[in-house]
C-alpha cells in the first residue's frame, strides 16, 4: 500500500507543478478545470487500495483500542474470523438502495464479513445493536486509508433501521471508553480498523491466551490457598463452592460460566422448582461444560445430577413396564473419563412434585415420572439422578468437566444439574467416605517400572501418563 501511495504521491506532485507553470499562460477555463480534476482525482484515489478479493479470511481488528470483533459481534481482545465478501467498488462515494452518498475522491469496495466457522452467518447493524446471524445481511462501504480501515454502514433494503441515532453511511466504530460497538458521523481514531490475516492475529492472540491463562492458574490458586483457614485443599474439600459458584446454575438461574453448545431441538431450560434451577433440554444436542486452570495434581471425584430419555414418554412407558433396558443418551465428563447418566425412569417419584408428571406402573404401585423442565428441577431438588466418577490429573493439567449428550433425537429430553468436585489428594480409595467407585485403570507403574495396586509417591506413570504425586 505504501509504495503505491509514494507512487501516487509522485505523480501528484508533477501534476501540481505542471499545473503552476502553465497556469500562468492558460487562459482556457476549460483546461484549469481539467487539471483540478485530474489532480483531486488522484490525491484522492491515494488514500484507496485494492480490499482483499472474496474469501479472504481475517479478523477485524479495532486499530485505535487494540479489540477485535467476537463471534457474538461484541469487543474483546480476541475476535473470530471472518470471511470477507468483495463485491466490487463505488468510486466518489457510494449508494444504499435509494439513498446516495457523495464522498468525492473516495472509492469503497462494498463487503459484506460473513464469520468464517458458522456459514450464511453475517456481521450486521439492527435496531437495538450489532449481530452475527443468519436472519439477514447488509453491505458495509469499507476504504482502505492511511490510518486504516473506514467502514461504513449501508443497510438492506428490507431493514431500514436506525440505531442509537446512526443514519445509513455512519462509520463502525468503538465507543470512548473502548467498551462496545457504536456507529459515528465523522470517523474519529476508534473508527480505524485493519482485516488481520491469521499469521499477525496469532502473534497478538499468543501473547493474550498466555495472560489470561496465567490469572486463571492465579485465580484457582488463591481461592485454594484461602481453604481450611489458609492451610489449602484437604481430602474431602468441595471445591466448586469457591472456584465456580454457578457449578448448579443457581447462582444466576442460567449458564453464566458454562460453556454451551446447543444444535437442533428447543433451547437449553433453565427452570427454577423447590428453590433449585436445573438445566433441561428437549431435542437436539448439547454440551455444558466448565475449564478450571491451576487444580493440584491428584484424584477428584466429579458429582453431579443428569439424566436423559431416547425418544419420547409414550415409546419409554410400555418398554419400562415391560422391564425392558431403556437406552440412555448422555454422559458426565472429567478430561477424558465418562459416566454414562440415568434414564429418567430411575428416578421415580412416589408423588408428583411441581411441573408436569407422567403415571407409570410399577411392581410397587403407582409412580411418576417427570415431564417438562419444571418437573426436572423439581426431580434434581429432592436428590434424584445422582452420578458420579473419579478422575486424575497430573501436575499443570486443567480440568475440562461438564454433561455432555451428543445424540441428535427429535424427542429426546435430558438435564444436569448441582456438579461439584470432590479432591481425594494422593490416593482414590481414600479421603471421603462417600466414593463407591476407582476410576478405570489399566496399569500403574512406578519410577522403576515396576507395576503397582495404587498411586505412590513421586512419578507414576498411569494409563501412559506421567502423574506426579505429591
Amino acid at each position: 500500500m505504501f509504495g503505491g501511495l509514494m507512487k501516487k504521491h509522485y505523480i501528484c506532485t508533477k501534476l501540481f507543478n505542471l499545473f503552476i507553470i502553465n497556469i500562468k499562460t492558460l487562459t482556457n477555463m476549460r483546461k484549469i478545470t481539467l487539471l483540478f480534476v485530474a489532480l483531486f482525482a488522484m490525491v484522492g484515489s491515494a488514500f484507496a487500495a485494492d480490499i482483499p478479493a472474496t474469501g479472504t479470511v481475517g479478523y477485524l481488528y479495532n486499530k485505535g483500542t487494540g479489540k477485535f470483533i467476537t463471534a457474538s459481534a461484541t469487543i474483546d481482545e480476541l475476535g473470530v474470523a471472518f470471511k470477507l465478501k468483495n463485491e466490487g467498488t463505488e468510486a466518489d462515494g457510494f449508494h444504499s438502495d435509494e439513498h446516495v452518498f457523495s464522498d468525492p475522491g473516495h472509492v469503497y469496495t462494498y463487503v459484506r464479513f460473513e464469520q468464517n466457522e458458522a456459514s450464511g452467518n453475517f456481521f450486521r447493524l439492527i435496531s437495538d445493536g450489532f449481530t452475527c446471524n443468519s436472519t439477514g445481511y447488509h453491505k458495509w462501504a469499507a476504504e482502505d486509508r492511511e490510518e486504516g480501515w473506514v467502514i461504513r454502514c449501508i443497510y438492506d433494503r428490507e431493514a431500514q433501521v436506525k440505531y442509537d441515532g446512526a443514519e445509513q453511511g455512519y462509520y463502525l466504530a468503538i465507543n470512548a471508553d473502548g467498551t462496545a460497538l457504536t456507529m459515528v458521523a465523522e470517523p474519529t481514531s476508534n473508527a480505524y480498523w485493519q482485516f488481520m490475516d491469521e499469521a499477525a492475529y496469532q502473534v497478538i492472540a499468543a501473547d493474550i491466551i498466555a495472560a489470561r491463562e496465567a490469572e486463571e492458574i492465579k485465580a484457582t490458586q488463591d481461592a485454594l490457598a484461602a481453604l481450611n483457614g489458609g492451610e489449602g485443599p484437604k481430602a474431602g474439600d468441595e471445591l466448586l463452592a469457591a472456584l465456580f459458584p454457578n457449578a448448579g446454575f443457581d447462582a444466576s438461574n442460567n449458564a453464566d460460566g458454562w460453556t454451551v453448545t446447543s444444535n437442533g431441538g428447543n433451547n437449553p431450560s433453565y427452570k427454577v422448582e423447590n428453590g433449585n434451577c436445573g438445566m433441561t433440554k428437549y431435542g437436539g444436542t448439547i454440551k455444558v461444560e466448565k475449564t478450571i486452570k491451576g487444580l493440584p495434581a491428584g484424584w477428584y471425584t466429579l458429582k453431579a445430577q443428569a439424566f436423559g430419555r431416547k425418544n419420547d414418554y409414550a415409546t419409554n412407558r410400555p418398554l419400562f413396564e415391560a422391564g425392558e433396558e431403556l437406552e440412555t443418551p448422555g454422559v458426565i465428563f472429567a478430561n477424558e473419563v465418562t459416566k454414562q447418566v440415568p434414564n429418567i425412569f430411575d428416578g421415580l417419584l412416589d408423588e408428583a412434585g411441581s411441573g408436569t408428571w407422567r403415571e407409570v406402573t410399577t411392581a410397587e404401585g403407582t409412580k411418576y415420572v417427570l415431564d417438562n423442565s419444571n418437573s426436572g428441577s423439581y426431580a434434581f431438588s429432592v436428590g434424584k439422578f445422582n452420578v458420579e466418577l473419579n478422575v486424575c490429573l497430573a501436575e499443570g493439567e486443567a480440568l475440562t468437566f461438564g454433561f455432555d449428550k451428543n445424540e441428535a433425537g427429535n424427542t429426546d429430553y435430558c438435564g444436569c444439574d448441582n456438579f461439584c468436585l470432590i479432591y481425594l489428594g494422593d490416593d482414590p480409595t481414600t479421603g471421603i467416605a462417600t466414593v463407591t467407585k476407582k476410576a478405570p485403570v489399566k496399569a500403574i507403574y512406578n519410577v522403576a517400572g515396576q507395576k503397582v495396586s495404587a498411586p505412590v509417591k513421586g512419578l507414576n506413570i498411569i494409563d501412559g501418563k506421567k502423574v506426579y504425586i505429591k
